[in-house]
């Protein structure tokens, strides 16, 4: 895992400073002279060798610096860090609903196999996973917010609404209503991925020697299909869920965009049109550190998923 953030410091550094056109233009202006110019990119760093740059940029990221905002002229850590709580317990929230109903759906799909239920979420998730975020997420918004007006359109909160504390800006009524429309318009789309990874894998697994003797020893369909062959398909469900949470935060930009959700994927929206660089690498580094994170925890599930996987020094 640390090996991971290593190579993403890294690679994020030399990314922004490959692309075409010149970072410092955004802070230096041509229209001043020479001299300012070159104080403010001595003040910046910007005149240092790329080593340095580089050395400095890894110091000051493990301090959690990422620098000042280009355009807002405050530390971006104030920037993101309120964003970044909004989308965590977002994508948490909607990637646990996916997985409950994809797994769920998964099991249902191969106890009725070969048969119309079978065929009809076959349909239902073909359809939802070809189906773009961003037609789902404006089409739910017609329907729930302009026809039928049971929910908010868009935003987090009420116009107003103010919470001295984190908890209580998401414990609430108000957030409660703001969020179930995100979190469905997602939900819909990625609970595609558990449910044909859950489905495939129990296929494959019913024609297993152990349970043609789960069957011969009088155990019910029900038992077999839940206790045997539905855990051992749950390790590639959970590989394609951590995996998944990478396709996540892309979507995660359509998704806070349609709802004008303030989170880490509306703010990378504005601050990649506004040439921010600081926040752009310090929302990236925080989206990869999500991500390798959720693989890490993935690594640590097949522990207890599967008893025969045992991280030791030993053959």
């Amino acid at each position: 895992m640390l090996l991971s953030m290593f190579a993403l410091l890294t690679i994020q550094f030399a990314m922004f400073r490959l692309m075409p056109g010149d970072p410092s233009a955004s802070i230096v202006s041509g229209s001043l002279t020479r001299e300012v110019q070159q104080q403010l990119r001595e003040s910046w760093g910007l005149d240092k060798p790329l080593y340095v740059q580089y050395l400095n940029y890894v110091a000051n990221i493990c301090k959690l610096d990422f620098g000042v905002s280009f355009f807002k002229r405050v530390p971006v850590i104030e920037i993101i860090g309120y964003r970044f709580w909004n989308t965590i317990i977002f994508m948490f929230i909607a990637m646990v609903w996916a997985n409950i109903f994809g797994v769920v759906l998964g099991i249902i799909s191969v106890a009725r196999r070969n048969k119309g239920g079978d065929t009809a979420l076959l349909l239902l998730g073909s359809v939802a996973r070809a189906t773009p975020l961003f037609i789902t997420g404006i089409m739910i918004i017609i329907v729930f917010s302009f026809w039928l007006d049971w929910f908010p359109s868009g935003g987090m909160h009420t116009i107003g609404f103010y919470s001295e504390t984190l908890i209580g800006k998401f414990l609430n009524l108000d957030f409660l209503q703001h969020v179930i429309l995100p979190i469905f318009v997602s939900s819909i789309f990625y609970f595609t991925i558990p449910f044909f990874v859950m489905r495939t894998a129990m296929l494959e697994y019913i024609g297993e020697d152990y349970i043609a003797l789960a069957k011969a020893k009088g155990q019910s369909n029900v038992n077999i299909l839940i206790k045997h062959v539905a855990r051992n398909a749950l390790n590639p469900v959970v590989t394609s869920t951590a995996m998944a949470i990478g396709f996540a935060i892309s979507g995660q930009v359509i998704v806070e965009t349609v709802f004008r959700w303030p989170g880490m994927g509306k703010e990378l929206v504005y601050s990649t049109l506004r040439r921010d660089y600081p926040v752009i690498q310090g929302a990236f580094f925080m989206l990869g550190i999500i991500v390798i994170f959720m693989n890490y925890i993935a690594d640590l599930l097949y522990v207890y998923l599967d008893p025969r996987i045992r991280y030791t020094g030993h053959d």
